[in-house]
């Protein structure tokens, strides 16, 4: 009787054990890809930020690599926040690597001879899913006996195609409670340590969420200044050239999901336009590749020539010739 209640008991912690392996092993699909980066204030603290106004515009200018040589804990700070989310299981995408295989290509504007943003390029180059934008700053605190080191943090999930904040840590004051002096980046995993489970939490509801109801991003569809044609146009079929624009917006958007945010004689601007995130094979879609569907929608069912002119991840712009 003991063996046969022993061998029910083994045979029950087996099947607990082998549903909470399953339990994980879901839980850890589809991790968001993510990407450490400084934030515009960590930027500016460590002279690395500038900004000029080009043709009436402001334009913010990034210098990453400059961060790098100005921050003595740059490589540190940003290589444990890595490393935290590599222990959840998220795929990374490292900003001192594409930096460097980036190097000067695709910084410089072809046409207008400009240089581009740095952040942008990288998103480009990148295509995460999510960044993490880090800020941080770290003093002397003169009130203990042993002068200790004292950090002030704050972490934003923000998502890298909406810029949408998704989830937010920080504190304003972290130390080693007079134990030991510990160094900014080892006082950060110590914060870290505390709050990733919840952080990384948030993170997955967000990235599930867009996985089931799309991603949202803008399309810009415009005429060139040379073109014969209006939105107002007939076509061949009879159609209208707005008209036939919105019903590919309600058959190739998830549930029919946009707004039509303007419609002019030469322009149609859709915001809160939703998407899939991914191809079948798994790799990330785009606002280029929804740019790139209509360009060849136009092509092959109404023979009008356009040009795809996406720049951002999170903004499809379509020019008809």
């Amino acid at each position: 009787m003991k063996h046969r209640t022993l061998a029910i008991i083994l045979i029950f912690g087996s099947l607990l054990i082998s549903g909470c392996g399953n339990s994980s092993s879901t839980k850890n699909q589809q991790r968001a890809r993510i990407m450490v980066m400084p934030s515009d204030q960590l930027l500016d603290r460590f002279k690395s930020l500038d900004q000029n106004v080009i043709n009436g515009r402001v334009i913010t200018g990034r210098n990453y690599e400059k961060y790098y040589l100005n921050d003595s804990d740059a490589k540190f700070i940003i290589s444990s926040i890595q490393d935290g989310f590599i222990k959840y299981g998220y795929p990374i995408n490292d900003l001192e690597q594409t930096l460097k295989s980036i190097g000067d290509r695709e910084i410089i504007d072809e046409v207008s001879g400009v240089k581009k943003d740095a952040k942008t390029v990288l998103l480009n180059s990148a295509h995460p899913d999510i960044i993490i934008e880090v800020d941080y700053n770290s003093q002397k605190d003169y009130s203990t006996r042993s002068v200790q080191k004292v950090l002030s943090y704050s972490i934003r999930a923000i998502d890298a195609v909406t810029s949408k904040v998704v989830a937010t840590i920080q504190d304003a004051k972290v130390s080693g409670n007079g134990k030991e002096r510990l160094s900014s980046v080892e006082l950060l995993q110590m914060a870290l340590s505390e709050k990733m489970e919840g952080f990384t939490q948030s993170i997955d509801e967000y990235f599930s969420r867009i996985g089931r109801e799309g991603r949202e991003i803008t399309v810009r569809i415009t005429l060139d200044k040379n073109s014969a044609l209006s939105m107002k146009s007939e076509l061949s079929n009879g159609d209208v050239l707005a008209d036939f624009i919105i019903d590919f917006m309600k058959v190739n958007t998830l549930g029919g999901s946009y707004n039509m945010a303007l419609n002019t004689i030469s322009e149609m601007y859709f915001t809160d336009v939703r998407i899939k995130t991914s191809f079948n094979d798994g790799t990330q879609y785009s606002a280029y590749d929804f740019a790139r569907d209509v360009a060849r929608s136009f092509r092959e069912d109404l023979n009008i020539q356009c040009r795809n002119e996406t720049q951002g991840l999170g903004d499809a712009q379509i020019v008809i010739h």
